[in-house]
């Protein structure tokens, strides 16, 4: 009960002392995340990724449609002070990225800005309304035609940005519409973060750079409507932003997806002279810092120049428009890239449901705003707030385990450092092993051999099931004698008709230990591998029936620093006290090191295992061959070994010794009767879980 209070104790301060870094990179906040995004995206496959960087002020959160990658600690998100509203924060940040996987097609994006680097204009060249269009239109399809780099480059830019402006408020507006309950909130609140964001005339003045003063009333349009702040602008910017206000109203509610690109070129066209004056000094940056330059490192000399003078407003990036294009397919009427436009500036419907979106902003923004989607327990369905508690004591659990796998690991190396080997193993020196970081990669592996190793553990659960019921009680069926016919087996011709009742008896008095050889010469004909996989089919049936199980690996290197001839590796795959869980993955990542000293292995596990207070102690070791290490073969090894086994037995443990090599005559004449035969290797979880019933009977 103490132990228990401590434990609780212990949690409890681990989760207030819990960073916003440590919530959000937590695998259960990713999971939270995931979760949601595949609900609210509609894509079971979509994958999402956290990262955690102050410094990156523009990565705030984006996707390709198939992965959304999150910077919890984005500039939006860092505008709230409590964990609470961040963790809403991110709930928008996702949902308006999950608004893109659902609505925004990829595939034409990704034509349209490449279109642009390859000299065309996609779908079409924009329509031109007025003198001074034309003009731009010339100037801009020269640079088309000339495929001038910076040119290029900026057009490139600013059509991605524009584009995704537009694209943002259409997807944002679908969302809202359709989730009016805290996924609305929550974007709308980022929303309202953004827009307040926005630099001052002053400030973008101080920065010389027209092209963001324009960039910026183009995006507060479109996500705003008219506001106050447009009468703080020059007059030239004020006309030029008018001419753009018919077609942002017109794309932001289209749901044909060419619109919006039309309208990004109509765009580029009425804002030209500002885009020009940037392209101007683009290539003067070019030409005067970087002449000669390869086309790559012209457009790394160009992002650097355009990091430094252009900052703008943004909710999400767009996807990526350099590669990714070997599987995409370009809509067929774009193939003919001369074809009429179908697209007009005014709509009465879309011009409604802008300003309806307007209204709606400003009321959130003044705190007027908010219905929810409630389910039987009365919370909003969609919220993530509902997950945090649980996030945070799955994070404060999962930090608890760690620092107790970091002590285990610690008390394990001095148990090590104080066992007594004997006069053999004096002077060797000693190194353990127990991975406490797991990788993605080995988790992965372990996913691919779970289903085969999880059906051979069924089957030999299946195959205890008798021994089971006596332990667990209830009604023992298909008996050939008894006092008690079973009407459910009335049926059966071989005269196994009886039941009875069964008491419970106490649990199983046995613990398990499995030692296994990773020295090199268990590579030969795959046994490390069978060995591996038998591993991991005995954890899994030891952990399923509530049997203690250990399992270790053992070998030598020789160190590169030469001050010793060769070092006993000690391998801790699965412990007796490992509280987290992922002991199968650590034995998934068995692998070889180089030669076998077992007398070393077999003295450090069997004392490992006389500690437990289980009736019966059973130790297998799994080899290939002799003992072969430095100064350790023949007669004298084959001595320490049957030293050790007398030793071991004597205090209360049994041995065996399954041969899975050529060796087979050498280990039975050191092992004797504890020698276990595994001719078969695919055959070695049956013989281990026959040699645990033997023991599970008594």
């Amino acid at each position: 009960m103490k132990i228990k209070k401590d434990r609780k104790k212990r949690l409890s301060e681990i989760r207030s002392q819990l960073t916003d870094r440590d919530v959000f990179l937590s695998d259960s906040y990713h999971h939270v995340l995931r979760k949601f995004a595949r609900a609210l995206g509609q894509k079971k496959e979509l994958e999402v990724q956290i990262f955690y960087d102050e410094k990156q002020e523009n990565n705030i959160a984006y996707t390709d449609g198939q992965l959304i990658t999150l910077n919890a600690a984005n500039v939006v998100t860092r505008n709230y002070p409590e964990r609470e509203a961040k963790v809403k924060s991110h709930e928008g940040l996702v949902a308006h990225e999950c608004g893109h996987v659902r609505y925004t097609d990829f595939d034409r994006r990704y034509f349209y800005l490449n279109g642009l680097r390859q000299g065309i204009c996609y779908p079409c060249p924009p329509q031109r309304n007025s003198a001074a269009e034309e003009r731009a239109w010339k100037e801009f399809e020269k640079f088309l035609k000339t495929r001038d780099p910076a040119a290029i480059f900026c057009m490139q830019k600013v059509a991605g940005y524009l584009n995704n402006v537009l694209e943002d408020v259409y997807v944002e507006s679908l969302m809202c519409q359709e989730y009016p309950g805290s996924v609305r909130q929550t974007i709308q609140s980022n929303a309202a973060v953004v827009i307040k964001a926005i630099p001052s005339v002053q400030e973008r003045e101080l920065e010389g750079n027209s092209l963001s003063l324009m960039l910026d009333l183009i995006f507060r349009y479109a996500r705003a409507g008219e506001t106050e702040e447009e009468s703080q602008y020059s007059k030239a910017h004020r006309m030029c932003l008018k001419r753009c206000k018919p077609v942002i109203r017109t794309a932001v509610f289209s749901e044909d997806a060419d619109i919006r690109f039309h309208a990004t070129n109509r765009l580029m066209l009425i804002i030209w002279k500002y885009l020009k004056g940037q392209i101007r000094d683009a290539r003067k940056e070019l030409r005067e810092k970087n002449p000669g330059q390869m086309p790559n490192d012209q457009r790394k000399a160009l992002e650097d120049y355009w990091r430094k003078k252009i900052h703008w407003n943004s909710l999400s990036s767009g996807s990526d428009t350099s590669s990714g294009g070997k599987n995409r397919t370009m809509p067929e009427e774009w193939k003919n890239q001369a074809a009429e436009q179908n697209y007009s500036e005014e709509s009465t419907e879309s011009s409604k449901e802008t300003e309806t979106l307007w209204e709606e902003q400003k009321k959130f923004a003044k705190g007027e705003n908010g219905s929810s989607e409630q389910g039987k327990d009365g919370k909003d369905i969609w919220s993530l707030l509902t997950n945090l508690p649980g996030v945070l004591n799955e994070t404060a659990g999962q930090r608890l385990h760690e620092q107790e796998e970091e002590q285990l690991r610690n008390r394990l190396q001095e148990e090590l450092k104080q066992t007594s080997f004997g006069e053999l193993h004096k002077d060797c020196q000693f190194q353990l092993h127990r991975e406490l970081e797991i990788s993605e990669g080995l988790v992965q592996s372990y996913e691919c051999l779970k289903p085969e190793i999880q059906k051979i553990s069924k089957r030999l659960q299946e195959s205890v099931s008798e021994i089971l019921e006596k332990k667990e009680g209830g009604t023992l069926n298909g008996l050939y004698m008894g006092k008690r016919l079973s009407r459910a087996s009335l049926y059966r011709q071989d005269g196994r008709i009886f039941e009875k009742k069964v008491l419970p008896e106490d649990g199983f008095s046995v613990a398990f230990a499995l030692l296994v050889d990773v020295s090199g010469s268990m590579n030969s004909d795959s046994r490390i591998i069978y060995a591996r996989n038998a591993a991991l089919v005995l954890y899994d049936f030891c952990q399923t029936l509530s049997i203690p199980v250990m399992v270790y690996g053992h070998s030598t290197h020789y160190p590169s620093d030469g001050r010793v001839d060769e070092v006993v590796d000690i391998c801790a795959y699965a412990d007796f006290d490992s509280t987290d869980g992922k002991d199968a993955l650590r034995i998934a990542g068995m692998e070889i090191i180089g030669a076998n000293r077992d007398g070393a292995a077999l003295q450090f596990v069997g004392e490992r295992l006389l500690k437990r207070e289980e009736e019966f102690k059973i130790l297998v070791l799994i080899s290939d061959g002799r003992p072969s290490a430095c100064q350790y073969s023949g007669e004298m090894a084959k001595k320490d070994l049957q030293d050790i086994k007398r030793r071991l037995e004597r205090r209360g443990a049994h041995v065996f010794a399954a041969a899975v090599g050529e060796d087979r005559e050498i280990i039975e004449s050191i092992y004797k009767e504890g020698f276990l035969n595994i001719s078969d290797m695919k055959t070695m979880p049956a013989k281990f879980a026959e040699l645990l019933t033997k023991y599970m009977k008594r």
